[in-house]
């Protein structure tokens, strides 16, 4: 150390020597020290520590306030003992796919990808693996143990094992190759199931595509009609004509009726076109008809049964064998129902009347469905009406008893009709007086053969009424028909959608001159609209137009259905038993009373259907009868309980019965007083019941 003496003066006291001394003051130094052993101020001491090279410390334990901040990877504020790492400014969280850094720190993360899954095999897994159809989440297949297939179940390849599945092509290979055995072929079996690869001889529709090599062997041999379209076949067409698409505009004069005539009607038979009554000057009962050509031309006009009186406006619509005319008009309406027989050579017997609809209605077209009549709106004499009658149809083709049904939604006549697929279609009309109208309404045909509710359709682009409709598979036309103040020419057609329905109307080629009131006919080649009214009166040109699809013999449409409903035997099965009884060989010699007649008769008339007995007329009480009294056949051969169920139109004995197919007829007898040309006929139904006598 190196120390500086002051004295002051030469006799110094209260100082130091050298070797030392103890101070009672402050040593105040001049500055800080620059050498070695120099001594040092309090000031350069205190500068030393807080500035104190970290080197230099070798021992000891720093107070934490004195630690220093960290920054970097690892992190920590001056002053604190605590290191963090530093945020990589990724979200905490779980990470199915984690991004590493250099350092080994999670910097990122994704999702996985079907790249990031490695293929392997189901037998790789070995917990929890799935073993059904459930487990694998698959809910459209169909199990080992079975199930349902709401599609078609398709199979290619040979077939070679006896158990291995067929397919369609298979079965019709196989049968056609079968010995004695071709498609089309029809066979008997002595049970009901149906063969595999056979169908049931049951009159039903099958689809001509589907079927198609069936279709190339047998073609339309076998095409039976099921669709009656309004008992007009030859008028609505819609499950008759499948081939004509394009319009008619290639109208000509092919013919004239024996005078100008409108607002007759017509219908078509085997081989005949017939034209009634209808108004020249006045109404008139003529019945003109002519023959149908092979190429579906009309032959010429000659005259045939006259109509029962003068007459217009009425609708012909032909059941099974009987043609019905109904809504004939003399100036007032009628409620009469007038029908004729159908010969077999295509001719029309007399005419005769049918039970009446309850109120008169004239200027209606009636809609036939598959067992049952309607006749809607029309004209009751007095006022415009929105009534519609209904009545059953029964197997014969005899109509029942009429109804009300559904009323339209309003009062109208002067309507067209058309029935398509399954639905029914009122075209234009009026409401009353000369207001046409461009309203459509429609009703659906269920499948019991009543309509359903009446609701509104594409009205029409013009509003008009005395129109002749036609349809075909695929379209409707409107003809002509009246604007409520003049004749038009104007001719309409829609589309028929797949569901019945039908699409937007719109106006096609015109007719050659103004025309309504006319009566429309399809022949096999040709469609014919006979007279009408032009503008200034009646008409006798027949106008014709070349189309497809058409049937000239229409007798198949409405032929006697052809199930046989009694056993063989020359027509009574009960009396000549040859073909019948075959087992019977002991004597009768054990007779008893089971059962009692309700009423004393003699001379009545027996009928035996396939599970009852009829005792028709005959003497009761001493008196000639007309009763019908009937009893069940029980299945162990007896005879049940006797009951009078109605009568015969006239009281009738010692008459002759006789069974023909399906009908059963009482030929002559008396009356109690003279003898009897009198031939009645009844249906027998397919329940065994009878339906009404006519004459």
């Amino acid at each position: 150390m190196r120390a500086r003496i002051y004295t002051n003066g030469g006799n110094m006291t209260g100082g130091f020597t050298f070797n030392g001394g103890v101070m009672t003051g402050a040593l105040l130094l001049a500055g800080n020290p620059s050498e070695a052993l120099e001594a040092a101020a309090k000031q350069y001491v205190d500068s030393s520590l807080v500035n104190l090279n970290a080197t230099n410390v070798s021992t000891g334990i720093l107070p934490t306030a004195r630690l220093p901040s960290f920054a970097g990877d690892l992190v920590k504020p001056a002053g604190s003992s605590t290191i963090n790492l530093a945020p990589t400014g990724v979200t905490a969280g779980d990470f199915i796919k984690p991004t590493i850094d250099e350092k080994g720190r999670v910097v990122g993360g994704g999702v996985l990808t079907e790249a990031d899954v490695p293929n392997m095999s189901w037998n790789k897994v070995s917990v929890n693996r799935p073993d059904t159809l459930a487990e694998y989440g698959i809910t459209n297949g169909v199990s080992l143990s079975g199930g349902i297939l709401s599609g078609f179940l398709t199979f290619n390849g040979t077939v070679s094992q006896a158990l291995q599945a067929v397919n369609k092509q298979y079965v019709d290979v196989t049968l056609s190759n079968a010995t004695g055995i071709s498609i089309g072929d029809i066979i008997r079996k002595p049970y009901t199931t149906t063969p595999p690869g056979f169908l049931k001889c049951n009159g039903a529709e099958v689809d001509k595509t589907t079927f198609n090599t069936l279709y190339s062997v047998i073609g339309d041999r076998f095409n039976k009609n099921q669709q009656f379209t309004s008992g007009r076949p030859w008028h609505n067409q819609y499950t008759i004509n499948d081939t004509q698409v394009g319009e008619l505009n290639s109208w000509v004069a092919s013919g004239n009726l024996p005078t100008a005539l409108y607002s007759g009607w017509a219908f078509a038979t085997k081989n005949r076109v017939y034209y009634c009554c209808g108004w020249t000057s006045a109404y008139v009962s003529t019945v003109y008809t002519a023959p149908i050509n092979a190429d579906g031309t009309l032959g010429a006009w000659t005259t045939s049964t006259a109509f029962p009186f003068s007459c217009g406006y009425a609708q012909a619509v032909v059941v099974k064998k009987y043609v019905y005319i109904i809504g004939a008009w003399t100036g007032s309406g009628s409620n009469t129902v007038y029908y004729t027989t159908l010969n077999a050579d295509g001719t029309i017997g007399s005419w005769g009347t049918l039970n009446t609809f309850p109120a008169a209605a004239s200027f209606v077209h009636p809609i036939v469905t598959n067992n049952r009549i309607y006749i809607c709106g029309g004209h009751d004499g007095s006022n415009v009406v929105s009534t519609v009658w209904t009545a059953p149809i029964n197997n014969a083709g005899l109509i029942g008893s009429w109804s009300a049904a559904t009323s339209l939604p309003i009062a109208m006549n002067y309507y067209s009709l058309a029935v398509t697929k399954n639905r029914v279609y009122l075209l234009g009309g009026s409401p009353g007086g000369n207001n046409a109208l461009n309203t459509v309404y429609t009703a659906i045909i269920n499948a019991d053969g009543t309509l359903g509710t009446w609701s509104t359709a594409t009205p029409l682009p013009t509003a008009l009424y005395y129109m002749m409709c036609y349809t075909t598979k695929n379209r409707i036309y409107l003809l002509g028909g009246h604007t409520g103040t003049a004749q038009s020419n104007t001719c309409m057609s829609a589309a028929i959608n797949a569901d019945g329905t039908i699409g937007t109307w719109s106006i096609t080629a015109s007719l050659p001159y103004n025309l309504s009131h006319s009566t429309i006919i399809a022949t096999k080649g040709k469609l014919h609209l006979i007279g009408g009214h032009n503008g200034s009166g009646g008409i006798a040109t027949v106008l014709s137009h070349t189309i497809s699809g058409g049937l000239n013999d229409y007798s198949s449409y409405y032929a006697e259905d052809k199930t046989n409903y009694l056993m063989p035997g020359a027509g009574t099965p009960w009396s000549n038993q040859y073909q019948t009884n075959i087992t019977q060989s002991v004597n009768l010699n054990t007779w008893a009373q089971v059962s009692t007649f309700p009423a004393t008769i003699s001379h009545t008339h027996i009928v035996v259907t396939k599970n009852k007995v009829f005792a028709i007329g005959g003497g009761i009480g001493g008196s000639t009868s007309s009763a019908i009294y009937n009893a069940t056949i029980n299945t162990d051969g007896t005879i049940g309980s006797w009951s009078n169920i109605g009568s015969i139109p006239s009281v009738v004995t010692n008459g002759s019965m006789i069974v023909t197919k399906n009908r059963v007829h009482l030929l002559g007898g008396t009356n109690g007083s003279s003898a009897l040309n009198t031939v009645y006929t009844a249906p027998i139904n397919l329940d065994g019941t009878i339906g009404s006598w006519v004459s």
